[in-house]
Formats: structure tokens, sequence, C-alpha cells
């Protein structure tokens, strides 16, 4: 079971919406989500809902809704326990808690890898469907929440657009950038990141012109200069410093070593999507049928049609030939679908597991037969 509240409060199980109705019961809830694995009192949770307009009995009020709350979750998610109630739930299955790991696994990547910080940065910020909490803005128990929510959200986006424009992203973020500086014009980072973006695109006009902006905004609204990093950054624009250029970006690591072919592939159509659609859903498919038959060609060119569906790319790896001491057990090629994380070309030995990868083997034993050539 899924929780959602970055954006309106939201229950899925597996594919399918859990209703949680009435605006008692949707506000129960969302209090239980932000304290998620924390024992609430019944005394908070009676405030929260009802305020200064108590029913006539507060105590059976509350019950009746954490009743109807705990009809609509899985079973033992709801927990009474003194002096109050608790919502028993993986910080993974609450969108918030998938965010903040997000967030926390791109802030601990390392300080070049800026092509790993700005994916894990783009899956945090894709969870959101909206401001945090928007139903219940007015009540007193999200608004700090939501805030909060809030800045963590523009400072992931803030690192995202630093990690891109470490990418050499500039031409394509100065529309974000300019509207991020008009919904937020005295965040000194993305101001200076958008001046960044227009002089690396050739527009230093219109970065120095952001930054006199920047300037009046702050003594107008605040009655202060920008901050020493901006009042550098536009220094630096001014001279036309080089350290400001982008950085060349590396040639992209390889994402296969799949040998070319050098003859067409004909006449094995219904075999290949076979393959194809077994390795979408299960992580070994084995093509199996007598010496020749072309099974390791099917398995190069199966693993080849699915380059772009494995962001860490397509891999052969080949095993050493074996003497079988049991007839039976016959050689045979196999595509294996694995998780693994290695930039460039796998290492030997072993397969690490951390984002997708296919893996096509030959001179594989095996019992399995599941693609017959």
């Amino acid at each position: 079971m899924e929780f959602r509240i970055l954006g309106p409060l939201e229950v899925v199980d597996g594919d399918e919406q859990v209703p949680v109705g009435g605006t008692k019961e949707r506000a129960l809830l969302a209090v239980l989500l932000i304290h998620a694995g924390e024992v609430v009192s019944a005394d908070r949770l009676i405030d929260e809902l009802w305020g200064s307009d108590l029913p006539a009995s507060p105590s059976n009020a509350l019950q009746v809704v954490v009743s109807r709350v705990r009809r609509a979750l899985r079973s033992g998610l709801l927990v009474t326990r003194k002096p109050g109630y608790v919502l028993d739930v993986d910080p993974e299955e609450l969108d918030a808690g998938r965010f903040g790991r997000l967030v926390e696994e791109a802030r601990r990547a390392a300080p070049d890898d800026h092509s790993r910080r700005s994916s894990l940065l783009a899956e945090a910020l894709g969870l959101w469907r909206g401001p945090a909490l928007a139903e219940f803005a007015l009540d007193g128990f999200a608004r700090d929440e939501g805030a909060r929510l809030e800045e963590a959200r523009i400072q992931a986006v803030e690192m995202k657009l630093e990690a891109d424009l470490a990418l050499g992203r500039h031409a394509e973020l100065v529309g974000e950038l300019t509207a991020l500086v008009a919904g937020n014009p005295l965040r000194e980072r993305l101001r200076g990141q958008l001046m960044l973006a227009l002089y690396r695109s050739g527009r230093q006009g219109e970065a120095l012109r952001v930054y006199q902006e920047g300037r009046k905004a702050l003594a107008d609204e605040l009655g202060v200069d920008p901050g020493p990093e901006l009042q550098d950054l536009h220094q630096r624009i001014l001279l036309q410093a080089a350290s400001l250029a982008a950085a060349p970006q590396a040639a992209p690591a390889p994402r296969s070593n799949l040998p070319a072919q050098v003859t067409s592939f004909v006449g094995r159509g219904p075999e290949l999507e076979q393959a194809r659609k077994l390795l979408a859903r299960s992580r070994l498919v084995t093509l199996t049928g007598a010496g020749g038959c072309g099974k390791t060609r099917l398995a190069l060119e199966a693993a080849r049609a699915l380059l772009e569906s494995f962001p860490d790319g397509v891999w052969l790896t080949e095993l050493i030939p074996l003497r079988c001491p049991r007839p039976w057990r016959r050689p045979s090629g196999s595509m294996t679908a694995r998780r693994s994380g290695w930039p460039g070309s796998p290492p030997h030995g072993r397969l690490p597991t951390s984002s997708p990868t296919t893996c096509a083997r030959r001179n594989c034993w095996s019992c399995s037969t599941t693609v017959s050539t």
C-alpha cells in the first residue's frame, strides 16, 4: 500500500486507488502520515480535527473516525497505542519518505557524478503531483509540514539545476530557470544559476540584467544587497572569466559490448518478439536447441533490441565452455535480465545490483527452456 502527500492525499493499493472519504477521515489520515511511525495522542488528534468546535463526546467521535479509516486501510496499519494511535508504515510506502531518501542519495553521490545526481533528483521530483498536503493548506496541522516539504522541493530543484549546468545543459535550462526566478525572486541561488545559464548561452547582457533585477528586488523587499556569491558571479561575468566556461564533457560510457552483425537477421521474427516479451517480465530467459541452430544470434538480436530499455546498457558475457557430466543437460545460450550499476564495461567476476542492465550470455548450461529454437 502506498501513501501520497506530495500533492492531493491519495492511498493506492497496487494499481487501485483506495477511497478514503469524509473530511475528518482524510484529515486524520493526513495527521498520522505527517507523523508516520510516531504515536499521536488522542487529545492532539481531537484538537487537530475539531479545534474549539468540539462534538458532544470527542473521544467517541474520534473512535468513529479511526474505525472508518481502519476499514479503508490494510489490516494492522492503524494501531492503537497509548496515549493515542500510530500509522505503522514503512518510509518507502510514503512518497515523502521516498523523496527524502532519493535526495539524500543525490547528496551522497560522488562530487563529479553529475549524471547520477541529476537522475536521482529527477526521480525524486517526479513524485510531486502538486503542492504538498494542498487540501489541508488552511489547517494548522499541515501548514508547517507543507512549508517544510516545499522548501525541500525547491532545494532539490536547485541541486538538480546545479548538476544539469555541470552537464552542459545550460541552453535548455534558461526557460525553466526564468520561470523559477520569476516565482522566487529572492532566491539568490536560482538567480545565479539563471545568470550562468544565460552567460554560457552567449547572452552576457541578459545575465547582467538578471543580476540588476535581483539587486533591486532585494533592496526593495529587504533593504539588503545580494550576497557575496552572487556579487562574485556578477563580477566574473563582467570580466568574462575563463572559470565560467562549461566544463568539457567526457565521452559517454559505452552502453553495450555486443558484436556488430555483418549479415541481416531474417526468419526469426516470432521467436525474437517472444524473447523480448519474456525478458520484459522475467529475470532469466534461456534459449535451447541443437548446436548451430542460431541460439546465440537470436540472443544477441533480442539484447540489441532492448538497448533503449536498460539505462546501464546491454552486455555480452562469454562463459567458458564446460564438459557436462550429465548428458541430459544441454548447452544453451541465455539472455539474463540483471540489475547492475557499473559505468562502462561490466567487471569480471560479479554483477553488482543497482540499476537496470540486460546481459546476454553464451555457452551457458541450463535445464530451463522458455523459447525453443
